[in-house]
């Protein structure tokens, strides 16, 4: 397979590509896709998310008046400042930090599936099978794209695939809407995606690798549920 048949493959045909890509290891292409992809969903709704990061400051200071704490004028512009700053390098981070991820996943999968439970592959089959299913991802992306060229609703877009989308009141800071941001559809598509890579790559049979990725959700999720109980102590 190439590197069309191959994104496409993920989505359409995902078990004989990730055995194809278990057999022929290469992410480059795919991965300067999925940068390409995010940045471009960044350029796009850059002025909106501004005004977004600018609104949640503001209510940051709001949420701390309403409990009592007297901020002083110099806090609270500087607190607005920081907001401000921030705003042009969050994007890039949030890129860096994604790709960081897949490498440390792959090597996460690499320790627990081929060193501990004996399985196959080598580190970049493993990182393979982690970015094209990252691909996945970017169907929503692309959704939200065109979701915000049509509405230039920035809040609608973020959560439009997310359970906190279909939530009333979403666009509050609480308990429910910071954990249910984690449901997010297209997410949970890729790790059904890893899954089938990782069994390919390493051998292990399904039930195994199915634990696996399961434990690895579940982590993600108590991580959720620990960002909302920060949220539930702060507000």
């Amino acid at each position: 397979m190439n590197v069309i048949q191959r994104i496409f493959g993920v989505i359409f045909s995902p078990v004989k590509t990730m055995a194809d890509i278990s057999k022929k290891s290469n992410f480059a292409i795919a991965l300067i896709i999925i940068i390409a992809i995010t940045t471009l969903f960044s350029i796009i709704t850059y002025s909106d998310y501004k005004d977004f990061a600018m609104d949640q400051a503001k209510l940051s200071i709001e949420k701390l008046e309403e409990k009592g704490t007297d901020l002083p004028e110099k806090s609270k512009e500087a607190i607005l400042e920081m907001s401000k700053k921030t705003a042009p390098i969050t994007p890039i981070i949030t890129i860096v930090s994604s790709i960081v991820m897949f490498f440390i996943l792959a090597g996460i999968s690499m320790l627990f599936l081929k060193v501990i439970l004996k399985g196959e592959g080598t580190f970049i089959s493993y990182l393979s099978v982690i970015i094209y299913a990252s691909i996945v991802g970017m169907l929503g992306i692309l959704l939200k794209i065109g979701l915000y060229l049509y509405t230039k609703d920035y809040t609608l877009v973020i959560y439009c695939t997310t359970l906190r989308g279909i939530l009333p009141n979403n666009n509050e800071q609480n308990f429910i809407n910071t954990f249910t941001t984690g449901i997010e559809i297209f997410n949970i598509w890729s790790y059904i995606i890893i899954g089938i890579g990782l069994k390919a790559v390493s051998k292990l049979s399904t039930i195994k690798v199915v634990s696996y990725i399961s434990g690895i959700y579940i982590i993600y999720m108590l991580f959720m549920l620990l960002s909302a109980a920060g949220t539930l102590i702060s507000g």
